[in-house]
């Protein structure tokens, strides 16, 4: 064979070699003799090729066990986790890294871990600048029409609604932060206001590699249940954590979609208990949240007697059961505690078996602090209806109200959050 063709044959092989390689994915190979091997994986007809640190390893089908894939997130926090707490240049390194995917709320979690570590470091505080500063700039960005992620408080611009007084981040941060209990998974908890150093510094003997050898979540707890006030605003929260997250995803849509009808709990037929409709982000969510949880009612029973207090809460920590929330999703004829029999009814559930009933259970029962937690603020709602259309007045700002609309629902008293959030 000629040379010319030879070396033709190698230059297609190495093409060939770097299209196979930007197709592989980050993750970890184990074999069937208990080994595992960690790179950039491309799984092949017959075997898969992992290339770590420019060096590659081909394994046979027949000899891998499992083949799992990491999200950058999770890349990010396994190293972070194996650096050592007095490593600020490794901190330093995983900032870069995430910055340079965009991922600016992990880049700060590192970078303020840094600046911890080592206060006098310029470049990590520089780095630190650039970021917000970034940061800043793609939060002014318009969002996709269907984007669906995860919002932060570094990220996502607030929900505006000249109409309505919607849960704010801050008060949104402050009920997860209350309802994140131990042991909760995949929480990005972000630091802000040097708050790590502030607490240790209250609570001598402890040091800074003292407190960071536990985890994020731990940190914040124990900042949450033993720090001062002035410290909550500072511990942000970037995703909803287990019993939110229940909440928001399966069991307030299915509310709305089944309860907030205008012809029932969305709109002036729907007596003293109405849910906001369409619910279609956040702010929303929330203060739906936090109209279920406030709502109790007068219910009369076979067992009430002058001696009782028949005012049964719509949520029932612990007590799910007895709470007017699964009594009231169900057919009249399988409860206790009946629905009022009213127009256009129409259970939300058929039977304690269906999924939405067990999510509701386990909502109240396991995910939910066992107590109800102080949020720290107070919020209010005002309903205000023309014909059928429901909106929330202004109340909590002072705005003005259009006096032609009837006010036919209930008011909470409110002030605004007892503190304001430190700056970043």
């Amino acid at each position: 064979m000629t040379c010319w063709k030879l070396k033709l044959l190698a230059m297609c092989a190495s093409i060939l070699f770097v299209a196979v390689l930007a197709f592989a994915k980050p993750g970890v190979v184990t074999t069937s003799d208990g080994n595992t091997l960690e790179g950039d994986i491309y799984e092949r007809n017959t075997d898969v090729l992992i290339r770590r640190h420019g060096v590659d390893t081909v394994i046979q089908r027949d000899q891998i066990v499992s083949i799992d894939y990491d999200t950058f997130e999770e890349r990010f926090h396994k190293q972070l986790a194996e650096l050592d707490p007095s490593d600020s240049e490794g901190r330093i390194r995983l900032a870069r890294e995430a910055y340079q995917q965009r991922e600016y709320v992990l880049a700060l979690e590192a970078i303020d871990e840094a600046i911890l570590i080592d206060p006098v470091n310029m470049q990590a505080r520089d780095l630190a600048g650039v970021i917000r500063r970034q940061a800043q700039i793609e939060a002014g960005k318009p969002r996709p029409e269907n984007s669906n992620s995860e919002s932060t408080a570094t990220t996502e611009p607030a929900y505006q609604n000249p109409r309505a007084s919607l849960m704010s981040d801050d008060q949104i941060n402050r009920i997860r932060l209350m309802e994140m209990r131990k042991g909760d998974k995949q929480m990005r908890i972000s630091f802000r206001a040097e708050v790590r150093q502030r607490y240790i510094e209250k609570h001598p003997p402890m040091t800074f590699r003292q407190f960071n050898a536990q985890s994020k979540l731990d940190q914040a707890l124990e900042i949450r249940d033993r720090g001062s006030a002035d410290m909550l605003d500072d511990l942000r929260i970037m995703n909803d954590p287990p019993a939110l997250e229940l909440f928001t995803n399966r069991i307030e849509p299915a509310l709305v979609r089944g309860c907030a009808t205008s012809r029932c709990h969305g709109g002036p037929n729907g007596g003293d208990f109405r849910l906001i409709a369409p619910s279609t982000n956040r702010e929303i969510k929330y203060t739906n949240y936090h109209i279920i949880m406030n709502y109790s009612r007068l219910v009369e029973t076979e067992s009430t007697s002058v001696f009782s207090t028949p005012i049964v809460d719509m949520v029932r920590r612990g007590e799910s059961a007895k709470s007017l929330l699964t009594q009231y999703s169900l057919p009249r004829s399988k409860t206790s505690l009946q629905h009022p029999d009213v127009q256009n009814f129409s259970p939300l559930i058929h039977d304690v078996d269906q999924p939405l009933y067990q999510d509701m259970v386990r909502w109240m029962d396991s995910l939910l602090q066992p107590i109800a937690p102080e949020y720290g603020f107070d919020f209010s709602y005002q309903f205000k209806t023309r014909g059928d259309e429901t909106s929330i007045d202004e109340s909590s700002d002072g705005s003005t109200t259009d006096e032609s609309m009837v006010d036919d629902s209930t008011t909470e008293p409110s002030t605004q959050p007892t503190s304001e959030p430190a700056a970043e």
